[in-house]
């Protein structure tokens, strides 16, 4: 009769065998060896949770391999996930970085915003809300309008492509359009008043964005040092 006896392995180690593959009895921390199947690998320093290659102490043999447990494993498949995903959307932002504007360089769009640079250099910018900035608006209507509806990081994309102001422009974007809306922002604030605060409020109350979304784009505008008002 084969005396056959029981024992508990805890996590994070593994049983001793014997050069036949028979139980010890004993317990080490480490994993197998993926040749002879025996345990002949003990941790040193604790790391066990690190994927590295030794050499068995039972069989000699090259290419062991720590095995990491499941909560592990599982931990850095979703970082792998989501680093995946975040690179796919930087991947589509580069994208539209790419084509940003391009509406402009045809005749419908340049043809008026040449005129308009033209009172720019010689009256100078029109401050964003004041009365002139409403009249010099009005003077670019139908090359906005153009630009509006072939750009969907404009807000008023969607009150065309929606109807109205039904979906109050902002409330149609997905976060694609709403980041490209927001450096087109930051741009523009660059390009118009040489890095002045943003007037990030007058668009807040243009486009009746909400608090929440209000609050995101303050923080974000925050976050990277923006000056806003």
């Amino acid at each position: 009769m084969i005396d056959r006896k029981t024992f508990t392995v805890p996590f994070g180690h593994v049983a001793v065998r014997d050069a036949e593959g028979r139980a010890t009895g004993e317990v080490v921390p480490g994993s197998e060896c993926s040749r002879c199947a025996g345990s002949g690998f003990e941790d040193k320093g604790g790391a066990r949770l690190s994927l590295g290659r030794t050499s068995c102490a039972i069989c000699g043999g090259a290419g062991l391999v720590r095995r990491e447990s499941a909560a592990v494993e599982a931990t850095r498949k979703h970082i792998a996930q989501v680093r995946k995903l975040l690179g796919m959307f930087a991947a589509e932002m580069i994208r539209r970085g790419t084509v940003h504007d391009a509406s402009k360089f045809e005749p419908i769009e340049m043809g008026p915003l040449e005129a308009m640079q033209a009172i720019i250099d010689r009256d100078g910018p029109a401050l964003p809300g004041s009365e002139e900035y409403k009249r010099r608006t009005d003077m670019l209507g139908p090359m906005l309008a153009h630009h509006r509806l072939n750009n969907s990081h404009h807000p008023e994309f969607y009150e065309f492509e929606y109807g109205g102001d039904c979906m109050n422009g902002v409330n149609g974007m997905d976060l694609f359009d709403l980041v490209e809306m927001f450096f087109d922002w930051r741009a523009a604030n660059l390009d118009r008043d040489a890095g002045s605060p943003m007037s990030l409020s007058h668009s807040i109350e243009k486009y009746k964005i909400d608090p929440m979304l209000a609050s995101i784009l303050r923080n974000t505008a925050d976050r990277l040092g923006y000056a806003v008002k």
